[in-house]
Formats: structure tokens, sequence, C-alpha cells
């Protein structure tokens, strides 16, 4: 069973990858509609504790004393702040059916890619390669 997961787990992890062979992303497509079938999409809206940051001001001014093109001078100033991270809870619309369809497509792929490759990464076989014919050398006698 371990080894069914972890099959399943590099499965997806080649699926989502860019290193995905283009005959397994074609496996992984003809897999994804039996995929749905089984396991439509199912949204619902939850909320997630999620950080994001924010600039608070430090009370402090940055000023500086610039001169415009009729040599008026004006000073310019800047709140000074810094980033700080904040939790809140927001809400987010998820699909419970992710997780199962995305197990469901990979191991049905890989279970493509062993039937007409051998290996469940889709990787085409390489040739042989062929031998190089060995040349004689040429051999010429003085007269």
């Amino acid at each position: 069973m371990k080894t069914f997961i972890f099959s399943c787990l590099c499965a997806g992890l080649l699926a989502l990858g860019g290193c995905a062979t283009p005959e397994y992303k074609a496996a992984y497509s003809e897999c994804s509609p039996g995929a749905f079938s089984q396991y439509p999409e199912d949204k619902v809206q939850t909320f997630e504790m999620r950080q994001r940051l924010i600039q608070v001001a430090t009370g402090q001014m940055s000023c500086v004393a610039v001169q415009n093109a009729g040599n008026v001078k004006q000073t310019v100033c800047t709140p000074i702040t810094y980033t700080r991270p904040i939790t809140t809870m927001e809400p987010v619309i998820v699909d419970r059916n992710e997780e199962p369809r995305k197990s469901l497509i990979s191991a049905c792929a890989q279970s493509m890619c062993i039937q007409r490759y051998g290996n469940g990464e889709c990787k085409p076989a390489t040739p042989a390669p062929t031998p190089v014919p060995a040349v004689e050398p040429i051999v010429t006698t003085p007269p």
C-alpha cells in the first residue's frame, strides 16, 4: 500500500512539474475526463488563516529638500513605514474533490504509461545505438 501511495505521489509530482514528458501529459489528459466524472468539482466556501503584509507608520518622517525648475526650494516629507505580517481569516473557495481526483488521474496515467512504455513516466525507450561499420585502412604500395 505504501508503494502505491508513493507511486501516486511521484506521478502527481511529475504531472505538476515541468519535467513531465509529453507522452505523460497526454496520458494525464486522457485520464482526466473519467476522473472528473467520478469526482466532479465540489466547490465550497470556507475560511482559512492567511498571512498578508501591511505597511505600518513609525511616526517618523523622512524629509528631502528639492529645488524645482524655477529655483524654488521645497521640502518633501514622506512617512517612514515598516512591513509587518498580520494573520487574518479570509474566505476561500476550495474543491473538496480535488485531491482524490488528482490521485485518480495520476494513478491512471501511470498505469497507461506502464502499459504503453514499460515505465510509469512514459519515457519512450531509447533505441540502441547502431554500430558504426569498421572501415578498413587503405594501404597503398609504392610502384
